[in-house]
């Protein structure tokens, strides 16, 4: 089992460094490592990722349809087959 744990805290307990990035690290047996008590949570809901991912099915279209009109700018859309 490989647990790593990343802290200021922990830098002075490191006694070996990585030779690309100079990390400094420290390996020591699982029966050794000291327990630590922190709180672990789960992010929150992210209304962005969606639930459903299957595709929609293809429309008929032959041509593009407006989907936005301004003054400035005009947006079509039309899907691809």
């Amino acid at each position: 089992m490989i647990i790593m744990l990343e802290a200021k805290a922990l830098e002075g307990e490191c006694n070996e460094t990585e030779p690309i990035y100079k990390s400094k690290y420290t390996i020591q047996p699982y029966e050794q490592v000291k327990p630590i008590s922190c709180k672990v949570d789960l992010p929150e809901h992210n209304l962005f990722i969606p639930d459903d991912l299957s595709l929609l099915p293809l429309g008929q279209s032959k041509h593009p349809r407006k989907l936005y009109d301004s003054k400035y700018i005009e947006a079509f859309f039309k899907e691809d087959h």
